[in-house]
């Protein structure tokens, strides 16, 4: 009985290994963004933070910048921001803040949050720096 006890468990953990390796091997494939059919403002976002994960910041806020063409109400700002985030650009997330608050400021909104998270954000700038 030892004897069987002895081989199964090697035999376990050699499976288990095999079995296992695919996944931590596993690396993610490249996105592509050219790929993307662009029917929506939402494909449009996706294609872009696709770009900008790509290092590929001209492509990435043109595909950002079509999105005011294409789409009537198409809301920009949402777009840059997710892409100047995924580039590690403070000062276009700034730009990008500072607009905000003033469109709340002119309706009359609630600027607290905004407000807070700018000043974070120059906060986060002047430590670069």
């Amino acid at each position: 009985m030892k004897f069987v006890w002895v081989f199964t468990i090697p035999l376990g953990l050699i499976v288990l290994l095999i079995g296992g390796a695919p996944s931590m091997l596993n690396v993610e494939p490249k996105p592509k963004p050219e790929s993307v059919i662009l029917n929506s403002e939402s494909s449009y976002s996706w294609k872009a933070r696709e770009y900008a994960r790509l290092d590929m910041r001209k492509e990435a806020l043109e595909t950002c910048a079509a999105i005011e063409h294409e789409f009537e109400n198409g809301d920009v700002d949402f777009c840059l921001r997710d892409v100047y985030e995924i580039l590690g650009d403070i000062d276009g997330q700034i730009e990008i803040k500072e607009r905000t608050l003033k469109e709340k400021r002119a309706a009359g909104d609630n600027t607290e949050l905004v407000e807070s998270n700018l000043n974070y954000l120059k906060e986060k700038r002047d430590r670069k720096r």
